[in-house]
């Protein structure tokens, strides 16, 4: 009896033995493996691609706006100063650029494109439609002609927003911001300070005075460079 239980004891099928299911379930198990590191690689692939994408067009963003003013159809402005010496060059203006006008060119639909930045700390305004960055607000005073031209000096001395070429805007500058409608009192877009209404360029008229823009009225005028008048810098975005 003890013998053939022995016997017995040996004639266990090889499919039932414990090696016998290790050894089977080991291919699929490595299988299953290789297709989830092949699935989580793919995702992990799909991800890369789509931040790339992402901060690709972002930086495309960033450089077409602060490099070429953002429009291949921008319009280009005078940025050197001239003497203008009288009003039918100036009127000419308005129309050529067909910038507004409460006096002479009514119709002037100029249309800006501004976008507002803050940039450390430094508040400005990029125009796409010209180039242009503008100081949001400017002097918290009139000051005369002179005096304008050291606030400049001293704005470029601290490097307001992280630049050091601000400067007076020429007459053709300074009127592409008039607006063909008052809000809050002047007429200029809201997007800029209303406190300065009128402000100086660096045009001159004659030898003693210089070209103003004045947004309260929503035309342009010249006056002596002994007369007070707010600064609103702007630079070219080269």
């Amino acid at each position: 009896m003890k013998k053939e239980e022995k016997k017995s004891e040996k004639k266990q099928p090889s499919g039932s033995s414990p090696l016998g299911v290790r050894g089977a379930s080991k291919p699929v198990n490595e299988r299953n493996k290789k297709i989830i590191y092949l699935g989580v690689f793919l995702v992990s692939l799909v991800i890369i691609v789509i931040l790339i994408w992402i901060v690709s067009a972002e930086n495309k963003k960033t450089s077409t706006s602060y490099s070429s003013g953002y429009s291949s159809s921008r319009v280009t402005l005078r940025s050197s100063y001239k003497t203008i010496s009288s009003y039918s060059e100036q009127r000419a203006l308005f129309k050529r650029k067909g910038f507004f006008s409460t006096d002479d060119n009514l119709s002037g639909n100029f249309t800006n494109d501004f976008i507002e930045k803050t940039i450390r700390g430094d508040k400005v305004i990029v125009d796409r439609a010209t180039g242009l960055m503008w100081h949001q607000g400017g002097s918290s005073s009139s000051v005369i002609f002179s005096k304008a031209k050291d606030w400049i000096s001293s704005l470029n001395s601290r490097g307001y927003a992280g630049y050091y070429d601000w400067r007076l805007p020429t007459l053709e500058e300074g009127t592409s911001l008039l607006e063909s409608s008052k809000r809050n009192g002047v007429y200029i877009d809201p997007a800029f300070d209303s406190e300065q209404f009128y402000i100086w360029t660096g045009d001159n008229y004659d030898s003693k005075s210089g070209w103003i823009v004045r947004f309260d009225y929503g035309d342009v005028n010249w006056s002596n460079f002994n007369h007070d008048y707010y600064v609103r810098p702007v630079r070219s975005i080269k």
